[in-house]
């Protein structure tokens, strides 16, 4: 009983409004409707057609709403404040997750309607709601709690469906545990929403439910077994399925793209990179033409070609602009940085390209010490974050730094390798660097000055 009590916010929520040619209306009259409205679903179609308006001016009206008593409308309010973007909202409702506290009855509180109030009841509804607005919200912040929950029998199956919401790798490799729940609910849930993620990596655990006849107990009443055959279908039969890690980054960026606060983006350019190496050795040259256009247009974000040579590198345009957008004051200062480092495309400031595969390094007493600068200053402002990908870059301009051939004259060499010195005397690769610049005074250096292709 209780379970089918709990299934109806969502038959609620669900309904779409009917299209209409109703004038949208102002501001002033939805915070009246939503101030002035009892039931929490109704009041939550208005809560949507508040964010519809984008317009951040209303939330000062609504911030007492964020301590409601009734969970279920302080979960609306809140809904409003983190799909506007302000931190608040889903602060808010991430709360509501793990609050257990004595409240006062709110709505969701009875098992079946005219029934007496339940305490426990009530919590376990509050908690529910939460986690519907998480995956309506679609926020990535909110994977790693959502995960932890699978293990929660009292909202569990509801984090099924939430997680194939908001989607991202975490939330695969949490709903591929969850197909051993011993709760049917949980593991059709599950197998529908790796469905509708497209993980082709959990097709292994589900071909193991394929004869795992228990039934769920709530919307269809599907079999697991069932629901693992619809899915098994649907992950074999894809006809623009791509290599695994081309789709778990495509997952992870979606699911950046999509949430509506802040998310760290490293984890999201790992994956990408990943992908990258997987095509750069090898794969990329091994896909069919059709193949090869779809893993182009997955790579979001991403320089793909094997037209001339076969690369795969970050877009650093897509990056910064995703930074800034969506990302975290870290993410954009190494997008900001990246950006720096790859002003152009592929090839970073410090060397030209002359043929599709080589280039000269540039030696002009500014931009190979300012990159090493910019990077060096990331890595002391932001420990550990980005470690290997800021460490990579720095490589990069120390082997610039020996390179034997030079874009200009043996003076722009000369000034760019004391201009180095000069700035970083005390790190490990300066004695490199003035066993170099010894050598170009000395004219023993191996440099080709002004130099061209072989």
């Amino acid at each position: 009983m209780a379970i089918a009590c709990l299934a109806l916010p969502v038959v609620c929520l669900g309904a779409a409004p009917e299209p209409g040619a109703q004038q949208r209306k102002s501001a002033a009259e939805l915070i009246g409707e939503f101030q002035g409205a009892r039931i929490f679903w109704q009041q939550f179609d208005i809560a949507k057609e508040l964010v519809e308006l984008h317009d951040t001016s209303v939330l000062p009206q609504l911030e007492s709403w964020l301590t409601n008593d009734d969970r279920h409308i302080r979960g609306n309010a809140a809904f409003i404040f983190a799909a506007l973007g302000d931190r608040r909202g889903f602060d808010v409702i991430a709360a509501i997750l793990n609050d257990r506290s004595d409240r006062p009855e709110g709505q969701g509180g009875q098992v079946v309607r005219g029934g007496g109030w339940r305490l426990d009841l009530q919590i376990t509804q509050d908690r529910f709601y939460a986690v519907h607005l998480l995956g309506i919200l679609k926020d990535a912040r909110a994977g790693p709690a959502l995960v932890a929950l699978l293990q929660d029998e009292q909202v569990n199956y509801k984090v099924a469906w939430a997680l194939g919401e908001i989607g991202g790798s975490p939330a695969v490799e949490g709903l591929v545990k969850a197909l051993l729940d011993k709760n049917p609910n949980v593991r059709v849930t599950a197998i529908e929403s790796l469905g509708k993620l497209n993980a082709t990596e959990a097709l292994p655990s589900l071909r193991r439910l394929l004869d795992d006849n228990e039934k769920s107990h709530y919307g269809e009443l599907v079999s697991v077994a069932e629901a693992a055959r619809a899915a098994v279908a649907k992950l074999e039969d894809r006809p623009d399925r791509v290599p695994e890690a081309v789709e778990c980054y495509g997952r992870d960026l979606d699911a950046a793209m999509k949430s509506a606060g802040p998310v760290a983006l490293e984890p999201v350019l790992e994956k990408g990179l990943a992908a990258a190496r997987d095509l750069e050795r090898g794969e990329l040259e091994r896909l069919d033409e059709p193949t090869y256009r779809k893993v182009q247009s997955a790579m979001v974000g991403f320089f793909v070609s094997r037209e001339e040579i076969v690369v795969a590198a970050p877009d650093a345009d897509f990056f910064l602009k995703l930074a800034r957008a969506k990302g975290t004051a870290v993410d954009r200062a190494f997008f900001e940085a990246y950006k720096e480092t790859y002003p152009d495309g592929i090839w970073p400031a410090y060397i030209r390209a002359q043929t599709d595969v080589s280039g000269c390094r540039v030696f002009d007493g500014k931009t190979l010490t300012g990159l090493y600068g910019a990077w060096i200053a990331f890595q002391k402002s932001h420990p550990g974050q980005y470690r290997e990908a800021a460490q990579k870059e720095l490589t990069g301009i120390e082997e610039a730094l020996e390179s034997t051939c030079a874009c200009g004259g043996e003076d722009g060499v000369r000034k760019e390798l004391e201009k180095f010195l000069k700035t970083f005397p005390g790190l490990p690769v300066a004695a490199e660097v003035a066993a170099r610049l010894q050598a170009v005074e000395n004219h023993t250096s191996g440099i080709r000055f002004h130099c061209t292709p072989r």
